[in-house]
């Protein structure tokens, strides 16, 4: 199950960070 959860926060991370320079660019 930690595998699973690595995997996941791997994966959301780049998502996360991409909001977070979309949502910088646009102030």
């Amino acid at each position: 199950q930690l595998a699973g959860k690595v995997a996941i926060f791997f994966m959301t991370m780049p998502i996360l960070t991409n909001l977070v320079n979309v949502i910088s660019a646009m102030l």
